[in-house]
């Protein structure tokens, strides 16, 4: 089975924009009256705007704090990546010209701000082979829901079935899952639900003749429709 096209995670995934967002994060809580910890950072790998401020309102007792928050982190990352020359994560521009040669599309999906995505993938000079960029805009929830998911595939004009996810946090690996993708776990994955169809040595190379094999090995094991 041929496949349909692929959608990736952006923070963490093809760009290193990791390490800004958790100097924002510790920053805005230690600005806030909270304390920073590694147990901390990880709670909140890939999980959205709304919900880290959520959580850091609560971690600081500032609950009634928590919009003021959002915008503080959202000024803090800005000003990093501002100033800072984003990286693409080993294996990441060979993936996307690779797929860009056989003529397979690519969507990206991200919690982040669509903004600060579109600026971090043209930093790093990937955003050219990218057709498009989903991130929660009201409509559509942040992951781990499957709306980006879907609204990337609907985009794109292909099945989820068809087409093959790569993240690196839980919340992604779910959405991805959820929506009926082949779900892989990037490279970079802290951790890897026990439901993923696989874990990534490397972004490239890439064995695609064996992701064609999977997509139809779990097509003919789908049951038929009644």
């Amino acid at each position: 089975m041929a496949i349909a096209a692929f959608v990736i995670d952006c923070d963490g995934t093809l760009v290193d924009t990791e390490p800004l967002w958790n100097l924002a994060k510790r920053e805005v809580t230690e600005r806030w009256g909270g304390s920073w910890s590694g147990s901390l950072e990880a709670s909140l790998a890939g999980v959205s705007l709304d919900a880290t401020s959520h959580r850091l309102a609560q971690v600081t007792g500032s609950v009634a704090a928590e919009e003021a928050i959002a915008g503080d982190l959202l000024d803090g990352f800005w000003a990093r990546l501002t100033a800072t020359p984003v990286a693409p994560l080993d294996g990441a521009g060979e993936l996307l010209e690779a797929l860009a040669a056989r003529g397979i599309p690519v969507a990206v999906a991200s919690n982040g701000e669509r903004i600060h995505v579109e600026r971090a993938l043209r930093s790093a000079g990937l955003r050219s082979t990218i057709a498009s960029v989903h991130s929660p805009d009201g409509s559509e929830r942040p992951k781990p829901e499957p709306d980006l998911y879907l609204a990337a595939c609907r985009s794109l004009g292909v099945a989820p079935a068809d087409s093959i996810a790569i993240e690196d946090a839980p919340p992604g690996l779910k959405a991805a899952r959820s929506a009926g993708l082949l779900t892989l776990a990037a490279p970079t994955a802290r951790e890897a639900p026990l439901d993923v169809d696989g874990r990534l040595a490397s972004l490239w190379p890439l064995d695609l003749e064996a992701l064609e094999l999977a997509l139809a090995q779990r097509a003919a094991r789908a049951p038929a429709p009644r």
